[in-house]
């Protein structure tokens, strides 16, 4: 997989959760909206929220009560920082993130493609997944993100 296969802007198309290999969840619904780019020199962004988020009784965020604070959070994330790909893993280092427990740490997406990445043929549709990580209960959960070009 050649780096420069990732550099640009990508959609969200699907976002889904397994827990032991089986379909669990859309963890910001099926409508989830989302972009993560990729810059050729290693600075990278991702946003990712619910469709249909309630709008705030006022313009500011400031302004805004702790419950519509609250209500802002729920369904979104948001960080960026650089970026960088060993064999089929791309390494995120955050420098800035909505979740302040992020920053400073990496997030370790594998890559993999819905088909074949060649010239001239239909862009392929880039897939990151998460690592598998254990539950309380000892299953395992992976999230995975489709993204395409546009």
């Amino acid at each position: 997989m050649l780096i420069n296969n990732l550099i640009g802007t990508w959609y969200l198309q699907e976002w889904d959760c397994t827990l032991d290999g089986e379909f669990l969840n859309h963890p910001f619904g099926k409508d989830a909206q989302g972009v993560i780019s990729y810059s050729p020199g290693g600075r990278m962004s991702a946003i990712l929220m619910k469709s249909g988020r309630a709008k705030l009784a006022g313009t500011s965020l400031i302004k805004a009560s702790d419950q519509e604070k609250l209500s802002v959070v729920d369904g979104y994330v948001s960080y960026a920082g650089s970026w960088r790909v060993e064999e089929d893993q791309v390494f995120h280092t955050v420098d800035f993130s909505l979740l302040p427990n992020w920053i400073g740490t990496e997030l370790v997406r594998k890559i993999s493609w819905t088909n074949e990445y060649s010239a001239g043929s239909e862009p392929a549709q880039l897939i990151l997944s998460t690592a598998p990580e254990k539950t309380s209960s000892g299953k395992m959960v992976i999230n995975r993100l489709r993204w395409k070009l546009k």
